[in-house]
Order: structure tokens, then C-alpha cells, then sequence
């Protein structure tokens, strides 16, 4: 069976905003393989830029006040979440007349130094705000088990994004389900309501 049309958009917007993080990350790893390789250094997880991709979360649409989602630490191998409201970040965007915000958070294991290089890329030619970053450091792997990541200064990070989709671009699209659900006056939802 097709799965419902509020299910189908949803993951039409998780695949908007994983193939820009993706993207993101695929770019500053081939400058950092580039750069290796100029230096005669090999390219391997080392030299790379992000080593490791913990997670990508994405928020509902985000209304102006609800329930808080604890901030996200660094470390660990558990997903970040999201803040989830308004009123959880410094912008305080909302969604509304015109346009909806969404919110995902970003989890990685990187070169701590490469950390701004990373949120450009996501942020470049898009609606994306950085909202808050933590991080933390990866202890040194000694005995070499488990997962290595080369001898630069390593850091866990979790990145706090904010997204605006415009309404005139965006709304035409949305599946009428989805309108009624966040009560978006979104043209399928007016057609229907006009029929009605």
C-alpha cells in the first residue's frame, strides 16, 4: 500500500534537509582529501574533516510554544534532538502566515577546527540558521579499539539549525492531510474547503 500523504511529505522534508547536511559533509571531506594529498599525506579518516556521523534529526513544523526537548549534549553515540519550539532558541522563529520553520539537529565526530567550515556549507544558498552549537572532545583511543580517528584534536558536536520554508514556494505542495493537521492555509486545503 502508498503510505499516507502526511507520511509521504514528511519524509520528502527529511530528504531536503539530510541531502544538504550529506552534501556539506561530502564537500569539506573532499577539500580535506584534496589538501591531504597536496601535503603527501594519505587520505583516510584521519585527515578527513568529519570522521564520523552520528545523526540528523528533523522537527516538526515548530510552533510558538509546546513541550522543550532537553538540549543536546556532545558525546556518545545517542541521536540529538532537536530544540522543538519557538521559544527554545535565540530567534524565537515560529512558523506562520507565510512560511513554515522547521529545526534539525546535526550530530557529528570532526576535526574541532573545521567545525565553521561545516555550518557554512550547510547554511550556503539555503534557509538554514545555526541556533546553537555544543561540543565536547573525544578522548584520545589509545589502546586502538573501537573506532579511530587519527591524531588531530577530535571533538563530539551537535549543531542546532533552524530552517524557513516559504509559504508561495513550499505550500503548493503540501498534502491537504498535512494542511488540516498544522491548520496551514495551504491551497489544496482551500480547494477542499471551498468544495465543502
Amino acid at each position: 500500500d502508498a503510505p499516507p500523504a502526511f507520511d509521504a511529505w514528511r519524509a520528502q522534508l527529511t530528504y531536503w534537509i539530510q541531502r544538504d547536511v550529506v552534501n556539506a559533509i561530502v564537500e569539506l571531506n573532499e577539500e580535506a582529501g584534496i589538501e591531504a594529498k597536496n601535503a603527501r599525506l594519505p587520505r583516510w579518516v584521519g585527515t578527513m574533516a568529519v570522521k564520523d556521523l552520528i545523526s540528523v534529526r528533523i522537527s516538526e513544523y515548530v510552533p510558538r510554544v509546546g513541550d522543550l526537548t532537553a538540549l543536546a549534549a556532545p558525546g556518545g553515540n545517542d541521536a540529538a534532538l532537536p530544540p522543538g519550539t519557538g521559544q527554545s532558541v535565540f530567534t524565537g522563529n515560529t512558523s506562520g502566515d507565510n512560511y513554515e520553520v522547521l529545526q534539525f539537529s546535526v550530530k557529528v565526530v570532526m576535526d574541532q577546527r573545521d567545525i565553521d567550515r561545516l555550518v557554512e556549507k550547510i547554511c550556503r544558498d539555503r534557509f538554514h540558521t545555526l541556533v546553537r552549537a555544543a561540543y565536547a572532545a573525544v578522548p584520545v583511543n589509545r589502546d586502538f579499539k573501537a573506532k579511530i580517528y587519527g591524531s588531530e584534536p577530535v571533538v563530539s558536536v551537535v549543531l542546532d539549525f533552524e530552517t524557513t520554508m516559504l509559504g508561495k514556494l513550499f505550500r503548493p505542495m503540501i498534502p491537504k492531510e498535512t494542511c488540516e493537521i498544522y491548520e496551514i492555509n495551504c491551497p489544496q486545503r482551500e480547494e477542499a474547503d471551498a468544495e465543502g
